[in-house]
């Protein structure tokens, strides 16, 4: 028969007991704090809290923000459970507890339920009743003395079960955890303020890329203005003379010789206006234009010397259009796209109306800071037009197409373009308040992308 332990022994066996749990809460807390998933921590918690106290089952609940400080919410997010069915969760998962729950959150206090089939307020509930519920403790998750959730757990063979000991273990493992959470939210804050922020200056780099660029093809503008006015005094002269020399000579190599030059100061002359015109703020006169009737006399295949150019446009579409500037547009990216065709040309001048939405994503592109301004959605739809230039040529390679609007870039050859036509034309669009944009694919043809406005744009309020 063994020999029952006196009271030095029984207090000094509660010790080593005492000793042994609390080394335990202090292994499991440096074990929570290496946790950084907030599930991966919720499911750890309830795993040691049961594991520590000997519990029977128990469910840990987060409150969201705001929610009220003195009630539990009507719908309570039960983030991790164990020994419950899914069933009871689904329907009654906090009848056994509600009681609890409820004082918890009054007080903002543990709570430690010795014997459930006794205590006012619980004995002869149908729930307690039906779950058998003898024992139980209730934590609560504070952080900044706000209550962010707590912590349930029940013993359903024995009464007194828990003890106050148990309930100061629980508390300071939901204490912990609260604190846990808490570095967690700020640290996802953080981050995501750390996102934001990296967007931001991503697009202030992208910004001041743009503004250098811009500072850069001022400066271009004026040097080009400034060479092309000091171009074009001395060519005058030179063609003045070749045309007063011509009549002069008869039919020889001199004749040949100046008809070359003639031909020579020409392209001189066309260079330093497409340099002036690059230059100088456009004037723009605008007026209504039926657009598909503008496309089918700018894209007559006699002027480019092709037949494979047709113009498909819906009638009755009206565009406010300075006519001249725009004629200059349309028949560059033509002209660039007859240039680029080495077989039969296939060349398609077609005019779509926009949707709503794509309507709405130009205009916002156009002029960010107005938005989409106070118009009804059918009738800002209404206001933008896409004229596509489709070419079946051999398309423009990727490091090209980043830069094709570059004044002075250019992929012919010498003597065949300046490398303004497109970086004029873009400016005309963009005086327009309209884009300008291509997309190609090496051997499968080029598209430009004209968007224009229908009319006069609605002003903001």
């Amino acid at each position: 028969m063994a020999k029952p332990l006196d009271s030095r022994e029984h207090a000094k066996a509660l010790a080593t007991l005492a000793e042994k749990r609390l080394a335990s809460l202090v292994e499991v807390t440096h074990a929570l704090v290496a946790v950084s998933e907030p599930d991966a921590l919720l499911n750890r918690l309830i795993d040691t809290a049961i594991s520590l106290v000997h519990a029977d089952s128990g469910f840990l609940i987060l409150f969201p923000p705001g929610a009220p400080a003195d009630r539990p919410p009507r719908d309570l997010d039960v983030r991790v459970a164990r020994n419950f069915d899914r069933e009871t969760l689904s329907s009654d998962a906090f009848a056994v507890s509600r009681g609890i729950i409820e004082r918890v959150i009054r007080t903002k206090s543990p709570v430690l339920v010795e014997d459930a089939q006794r205590e006012h307020g619980l004995a002869g509930r149908e729930s307690i009743m039906l779950y058998n519920v003898r024992a139980a403790i209730a934590a609560p998750l504070l952080a900044n003395d706000q209550l962010a959730g707590l912590i349930y757990l029940d013993n359903r063979l024995l009464s007194n079960a828990f003890t106050r000991e148990d309930l100061t273990i629980v508390t300071a493992l939901a204490n912990v955890t609260a604190t846990l959470l808490e570095r967690a939210r700020a640290f996802a804050t953080i981050e995501s303020l750390n996102v934001e922020l990296r967007a931001r200056l991503a697009t202030i780099v992208e910004q001041e890329a743009k503004l250098r660029h811009a500072e850069k093809l001022a400066a271009v503008g004026r040097l080009a203005a400034g060479v092309a006015h000091e171009i074009n005094n001395p060519l005058s002269v030179i063609q003045g003379s070749i045309e007063l020399l011509l009549p002069r000579v008869a039919e020889n190599e001199t004749r040949d010789d100046l008809l070359s030059m003639k031909r020579e100061t020409a392209q001189i002359a066309r260079i330093v206006a497409a340099l002036l015109d690059y230059s100088r703020p456009r004037r723009l006169s605008r007026a209504p234009v039926d657009l598909r009737d503008f496309l089918i006399e700018v894209a007559d295949p006699g002027r480019f010397g092709i037949e494979g150019l047709v113009v498909d446009a819906p009638p009755g579409v009206d565009v406010l259009i300075d006519v001249a500037a725009m004629r200059q547009v349309v028949d560059n990216l033509i002209r660039n796209a007859v240039d680029a065709i080495l077989g039969t040309p296939k060349i398609e001048v077609r005019v779509d109306l926009l949707e709503y939405e794509m309507a709405r994503r130009v205009a916002e592109l156009v002029a960010p800071a107005r938005r989409t301004v106070v118009c009804d959605e059918l009738a800002l739809a209404a206001r933008w037009v896409v004229v596509r230039v489709v070419d079946n040529g051999a398309g423009i390679e990727a490091a090209n197409l980043e830069r094709i609007f570059e004044p002075f870039f250019t992929t012919k050859v010498v003597g065949r373009g300046t490398g303004l036509g497109l970086a004029i034309s873009r400016e005309i669009v963009r005086a327009h308040g309209g884009m300008l944009e291509v997309a190609s694919e090496v051997g499968r043809g080029t598209t430009f992308l004209l968007f224009l406005r229908g009319d006069e744009p609605c002003e903001p309020s």
